[in-house]
């Protein structure tokens, strides 16, 4: 598996998903297939990145995937402990450590959206990324 731009399937200097076998991967399956086989959850990829975990989600679908993020699936291939390494998360911020309080309390998304002024999906956004600063910490 390899990110690469040495296949004729790669244009304009962006780079292709290549499986085992070297058949060009979607981005969905792509990144799935790579943070499985690394280890890497999709909120500790996305803080790596500097992006949010549902736009991450949704390359290949409704969003195309930057050159960014497939440069870092390569170097994740490369040596995820050094990225890890690399790319410790900011901490969280109060607007996360209070969403991660609520979510222990038991609140679901809804709730933890209308107490902070979020939509539940905003408040879910927030969670998600607060996660990835966590998972990030712990190492997985």
């Amino acid at each position: 598996m390899k990110v690469t731009l040495h296949h004729p399937a790669s244009k304009e200097g962006y780079p292709v998903i290549l499986d085992d076998d070297g058949t060009v991967m979607s981005d969905q399956e792509g990144i799935a297939a790579i943070l499985q086989k690394v280890g890497m959850s999709y909120p500790e990829f996305a803080a790596v990145c500097g992006i949010k975990p549902i736009t991450l989600r949704q390359y290949g679908n409704c969003r195309v995937i930057t050159a960014n993020v497939l440069n870092m699936l390569r170097l994740v291939l490369e040596d995820v402990k050094a990225v890890r390494a690399k790319h410790v998360p900011p901490p969280l911020n109060q607007k996360e450590k209070r969403v991660l309080a609520l979510l222990k309390k038991g609140d679901g998304w809804a709730e933890i959206g209308r107490k902070m002024g979020f939509t539940r999906q905003q408040a879910f956004q927030v969670g998600e990324i607060a996660n990835g600063k966590i998972a990030k910490v712990k190492g997985g």
